[in-house]
């Protein structure tokens, strides 16, 4: 069975009945826990840049995955 993509692993983790969800500010309380407690040896650095991406629309200005999960927790705190 194949892995689950980053995105639908934190989707599924934050209770989101859809992939969109992520984007709203409803969620970033339940997704930055879930990002507090990941891995993120668990994906790689592209899936790590991509989830950024998709989440924040923007690019992610760190290059590894444990510095872009730690961008991604900072930014969805300070998102307005």
């Amino acid at each position: 069975m194949p892995k689950q993509s980053l995105l639908e692993f934190l989707a599924d983790q934050c209770g989101c009945p859809y992939l969109s969800d992520l984007h709203t500010q409803g969620y970033f309380i339940p997704l930055r826990r879930v990002l507090l407690n990941l891995d993120a040896a668990a994906y790689n650095d592209q899936e790590w840049r991509d989830s950024f991406a998709y989440i924040l629309g923007k690019s992610a200005k760190s290059p590894t995955a444990e510095e872009i999960r730690q961008e991604l927790i900072q930014s969805i705190r300070i998102k307005k």
